[in-house]
């Protein structure tokens, strides 16, 4: 049987929450036993070689190149090209899309994402008009649908698209179809949350920490990849060196290359139509924030251009025809940042690479996956991890007294020892964090128990909420994983009506048991701190499927706002139904009086099922408050659907 060892607060989701990635976790909450055994490393940086005309050159041989590490001439130690496009002219273009298809890669999958960056991109006046302005989102989105659905025929190529919007927004993962690419365009561009949508920022922190959850995410997929963000504006300045160097290193370990367009160029025209006003392109050259990104990724900036679809045309040109130079790093160093410098001895030819490459320590890693899971946990699901929001009664006439419920299987070492889990929790109203938390739980293996079983951690937080539309993002990392688990949930706490009965519940729950419960916020005597629930304390359970080795418990609150002489009185009837809705079983019912002179009062039901006795199935069971004596005046039904699973059943009673 398993104990808590301890629980102790860190810091990892607060700061999330607040400044995600702005600094790592202290290092009690985060602890890392880094040991480098490996004394060699093979580097290799993707090379892109184009001539004067900037056309792929596909002969590259070792010999046409010069390496430099940290300014040091270094041997090149392994080459592998993968051109098998040859050489392809720069896409050019009089028209949107007018520029060739690269043709198909006989072997291999190119694979390039679309990025809108909402943070920069802005309105402009429309060319065709003094009074309106345009959107560039909506304007890029229109534009990408035209360019997908007339370049047809592709088959080498899986595409992802997503939003930066101070957070990241995967908007459909890798996929070869097309089609489901210009869909996910359309549904965008017509989501009011993104077209519509309020995304003002006080720094660039915000869009550095969304690229850096981007190519954390890519580094799952093999090979190199192209990140093709759709953007305007000058972008972050360079007051944020410390940013770009530190997502320069994660894209070279994850083998990505950003492709910025500035889409500024898109009513160009503007000026020739109304001669007076200053036309919004950028300036020569493009701006400088996106140039950077480009230049020390090994990708290239498309700008002053209406049609920024070559950005596009560009990320998959280069895509199909780049070179692999590998060296050996004799003395690797965990998260040093090296300077990469690569040369082309033949003449008229210039290269493009990623300027950068750093070892990534687990610490490191770990800490962009976390980043990663809490901005996009969808792509990071599994691991048993469950979370949810149950308003429980009101606290006043505006807010609920509510808990956050959060439960995972916790593995134990197959001996005895200690396992050590770190979960957090930020539950939002909007873009306003309304909560959040996070703990470091340890679970030991007791000396002489060989049990399989893998105990539920259950983490009970109480809080109070306004009434409205939420959003819960609850990560959850052990140690000895580099791979967060994370979980999203989009829930609504209801609003409080006055003078009238509320039914909240009910909420299926178990017994402690051999589990694991913990609640936080408190002890019973308003101690600060978490403290572990008794073997009989009551477990939300975030399933509906049950076994018959124990009963299953109920919770019911029924409660009234600002109650008056007079209103009721109501009763509340609890049963039990098949999935047919035959009855199983039923309770007494409860008659509910109200009381003048309490501002909110409530009854509360814990009741217990016993499934021990019911076949194995699918059943409901449902609360019923309706007013006593007046069939017409109120009536409220509640039900929790639950299965009894046969295949854990531990006993086989007779039914009943």
């Amino acid at each position: 049987m398993p104990s808590v060892l301890r629980t102790a607060p860190i810091l990892v989701a607060v700061l999330i929450a607040s400044r995600i990635g702005a600094q790592s976790p202290p290092a009690e909450a985060m602890p890392s036993q880094l040991k480098e055994s490996i004394e060699v490393r093979l580097v290799t940086v993707d090379v892109v070689a184009l001539d004067a005309e900037d056309m792929t050159v596909p002969d590259m041989a070792k010999g046409d190149f010069e390496l430099f590490v940290d300014g040091k001439p270094t041997e090149i130690d392994t080459l592998d090209a993968y051109c098998e496009s040859g050489a392809e002219a720069d896409p050019k273009s009089r028209r949107l899309g007018g520029w060739a298809t690269p043709r198909d890669l006989e072997d291999g999958t190119r694979r390039v994402v679309l990025a809108f960056d909402y943070l920069h991109l802005t309105t402009a006046p429309c060319p065709d008009s003094d009074l309106r302005s345009c959107l560039f989102h909506t304007k890029a989105l229109e534009e990408f649908q035209h360019v997908l659905e007339a370049k047809t025929g592709t088959a080498d190529e899986e595409m992802m698209v997503v939003a930066l919007t101070g957070g990241l927004r995967v908007e459909q993962p890798f996929t070869k179809d097309r089609r489901a690419v210009i869909d996910t365009l359309h549904r965008m561009e017509h989501d009011v949350s993104l077209w519509n949508g309020n995304f003002k920022y006080l720094t660039e922190e915000p869009f550095f920490t969304a690229l850096r959850a981007l190519v954390t995410v890519l580094r799952t997929s093999p090979g190199a990849k192209a990140v093709v963000v759709v953007s305007a504006k000058p972008g972050p300045g360079n007051t944020y060196d410390l940013d770009y160097e530190r997502l320069a290193a994660a894209a070279s370990d994850a083998r990505v290359s950003f492709y910025p367009v500035d889409v500024s160029g898109v009513f160009v025209d503007t000026h020739e139509r109304f001669p007076d006003r200053k036309p919004p392109v950028g300036e020569p050259g493009g701006p400088p924030g996106l140039f950077r990104l480009a230049s020390m990724t090994g990708g290239r900036l498309t700008s002053n251009t209406n049609d920024y679809s070559i950005g596009y045309a560009r990320a998959r040109r280069d895509l199909g025809c780049r070179t692999a130079l590998g060296f050996y790093d004799h003395h690797p160093e965990a998260d040093k940042r090296h300077q990469i410098r690569v040369e082309s001895r033949r003449k008229g030819v210039h290269l493009n690479y990623a300027a950068r490459y750093t070892f990534p320590s687990e610490k490191e890693r770990r800490t962009q996956a976390v980043e990663a899971a809490f901005l996009v946990p969808r792509q990071f699901e599994g691991g048993g991890l469950r979370a949810h929001v149950f308003p429980l009664q009101p606290q006043d006439a505006k807010r609920w007294n509510a808990v956050l419920v959060v439960d995972f299987p916790a593995v134990l070492p197959p001996s005895a020892g200690d396992s050590t889990w770190e979960f957090g929790v930020v539950l939002r109203r909007g873009p306003d964090v309304a909560h959040s938390f996070s703990r470091v739980i340890s679970v030991n293996r007791r000396v002489g128990d060989t049990s399989n079983d893998a105990p539920r951690v259950t983490f009970v937080e109480p809080m109070t909420l306004l009434p409205g539309n939420y959003a819960l993002t609850a990560v959850l990392v052990t140690p000895e994983g580099s791979t967060p688990f994370g979980n999203v949930t989009d829930l609504t706490v209801p609003p409080l009506p006055k003078r009238e009965a509320i039914l909240t519940g009910p909420i299926l729950g178990r017994r402690r048991g051999d589990d694991v419960v913990v609640y936080g916020g408190g002890d019973a005597k308003g101690a600060a701190g978490d403290r572990l629930g008794a073997r009989d304390a009551f477990r939300p359970l975030l399933i509906d499927e049950v076994d018959r080795g124990e009963p299953l418990a109920t919770l019911t609150h029924v409660c009234i706002l600002g109650p008056k002489a007079g209103d009721g009185p109501w009763s509340i009837a609890r049963r039990l139904e098949t999935a047919a809705g035959e009855p199983a079983g039923s309770l007494a019912e409860v008659e509910f009086n109200a009381s003048a002179r309490v501002p909110v009062q409530c009854e509360r039901l814990l009741d217990e099922l016993p499934v021990q006795q019911l076949k194995p199935g699918r059943y409901t069971f449902r609360a019923v408050l309706a007013t006593v004596g007046d069939a017409n005046d109120q009536k409220t039904e509640a039900q929790a659907p639950f299965a009894v699973n046969v295949a854990t059943a531990s006993t086989d009673p007779t039914p009943p």
